[in-house]
């Protein structure tokens, strides 16, 4: 679905910007339009990324409470507003960062890396969760460094091997990430 809206979004984008080139009495109002267009798609892409994200969380989730996972657990949201909060806060506040000095925003997405965990496992608002994730983080340290490791590893692997290793080192890295952040937390996992 991302993919079938990207295609059509930038076909009619380059065959209005195709009209608007050799129109002779090409308007700012095209201009403008076409603008508006693409920020509201992008706006869009994004949202439909983060949903993407926290229902494959939701399912990795499932999978480590040991609960039937089957396509309605990735569209089942509680608290949705606080998922897009959060992934919005997350992303603003490691993208300021990376502007900044880089590190700095590395670093924030690292304590904050289990965020979305809290706010669909727990039900925690978005400045909780953060705050949830980066305590979670700085407590348990070297093993979240290890994990971190562990998945980056894992996801260059499946790169190298022209991306199709993705379909299988995704997956597995979100499940891990799962079972690190419920073990973590002292909570029981599903074998």
């Amino acid at each position: 679905m991302y993919a079938v809206l990207g295609i059509v979004f930038y076909a009619l984008l380059i065959g209005g910007a195709a009209v608007a080139s050799n129109s002779s009495d090409s308007s700012p109002i095209l201009g403008a339009g076409l603008g508006f267009t693409t920020l509201l798609f992008f706006a869009i892409m994004i949202l439909l990324s983060y949903l993407l994200q926290a229902g494959i969380i939701r399912g990795a989730l499932h999978i480590t409470y040991g609960r039937p996972l089957d396509v309605k657990t990735f569209f089942q949201f509680d608290n949705l507003g606080a998922v897009i909060v959060a992934s919005l806060l997350i992303g603003l506040l490691t993208g300021i960062g990376i502007l900044l000095c880089v590190v700095p925003g590395i670093v924030f997405a690292f304590f904050a890396q289990f965020a979305l965990y809290f706010v669909i496992d727990k039900g925690q608002s978005a400045p909780d969760a953060i705050r949830s994730s980066i305590a979670l983080v700085n407590k348990n340290l070297g093993t979240v460094v290890l994990l971190f490791i562990a998945v980056y590893i894992a996801q260059a692997i499946g790169s190298a091997l022209c991306g199709v290793g993705l379909l299988v080192a995704l997956p597995v890295c979100v499940i891990a990430t799962a079972f690190v952040y419920r073990r973590l937390l002292d909570e029981p996992v599903a074998p």
